[in-house]
Formats: structure tokens, C-alpha cells, sequence
């Protein structure tokens, strides 16, 4: 099994702490992971019993988080998972924003483009992207959405796929953009 760097993502700033983390959730399935920066979000979940038992629920450092990403690449898929992570301590007062808000109900059947302004904002996004699913860049961008009724003319993209592996699900937002 593996997991996924998705720390590119992660806010760099202080004045939200719970944003500069990974943070993992336990589901009925298995664990879901999330990253933002309140303009990108990435969202991997991965549907297996046994992973809610190696990685507990919380917030995790980024540098922990990638360092634990990096070594469950280098490990053979079908090997005991024997790689340990904690989450940070003391945080019990924190609370992740409820980002599946802002996840559309419907997406337009047509594709959208990025456009040259847009790019900058997501080509980190899709390096993480293209890492997990092993798809390139252009049947990635032939796959981003904009979700039906966008409001206001918003350039909101989404993007929803499956890992290389086809055990994990990802799901990409790209918010609103101001021109």
C-alpha cells in the first residue's frame, strides 16, 4: 500500500495551524488524507480495514508526513506494513475546515482548459497529481471539470481519479480565481 505525498499542497502559513498539516480521518472503509492551502485542495482516500490500525486519525506534520510518504514508496506493496506515524500531540482543539462543502454535486460533461494564469497555481498540484496516478499531464487536464451552476463565473476546477494502483481515490479542487 501506498501513501501519498501531498504536502506541496498544505498551507505554509501560521495564521491557520490546522491548515499546515496533513490531516487523516478514519471511515467506514478505510482513512481519507486532505491537504489545502485554502486555493488547492487534494484529498486521497484509501479503502482498507487494516490501514486504520497503522495510521491513527489526527493532524500530521508535513515533514513527518513526507518523510512516512517517502519510505511507503520504497517498501513492496505487498509487504507487511511495518512503518509507524503519530499524530501531533496536543491538538484536540483543533478542527479542519469542512472542505467536502465545497466539492460540486455536478460537474458540466464538457472539459474546461487551464488557462496561462491558472497554471502556475496548479502545476505543483498536478506534479503530486501525476505521482499517484501515473496519468500525464494532458489526460489530466482533459479530465478537470467545472461544476454545473458555477457561481458568479467561477473558474473552480475538479478533478476526480483513481491512484496508479487503483486502490486510492483523488480528488483535486482548484478554488475560485480572481482575475
Amino acid at each position: 500500500m501506498k501513501i501519498y505525498n501531498i504536502t506541496k499542497v498544505a498551507s505554509q502559513s501560521e495564521i491557520k495551524p490546522e491548515l499546515k498539516t496533513v490531516f487523516v480521518k478514519h471511515t467506514d472503509l478505510g482513512i481519507t488524507y486532505v491537504a489545502t492551502d485554502s486555493f488547492r485542495l487534494i484529498e486521497v482516500k484509501i479503502e482498507d480495514e487494516n490501514i486504520k490500525s497503522i495510521i491513527p486519525e489526527g493532524f500530521y506534520d508535513l515533514k513527518e508526513w513526507a518523510t512516512f510518504a517517502k519510505e511507503t514508496q520504497k517498501k513492496n506493496p505487498d509487504a507487511d506494513f511495518m512503518l509507524n506515524i503519530s499524530p501531533m500531540q496536543n491538538k484536540k482543539d483543533w478542527y479542519y475546515p469542512e472542505y467536502k462543502q465545497i466539492f460540486p454535486k455536478e460537474v458540466e460533461k464538457q472539459n474546461t482548459s487551464i488557462t496561462s494564469c491558472d497554471i502556475h497555481l496548479v502545476s505543483e498540484s498536478f506534479k503530486i497529481i501525476q505521482k499517484i496516478t501515473g496519468q500525464n499531464w494532458f489526460n489530466l487536464t482533459r479530465q478537470l471539470q467545472q461544476p454545473k451552476n458555477a457561481h458568479n463565473g467561477s473558474k473552480m476546477m475538479y478533478l476526480n481519479t483513481w491512484s496508479d494502483d487503483g486502490k486510492s481515490e483523488i480528488t483535486f479542487v482548484l478554488m475560485p480565481l480572481n482575475n
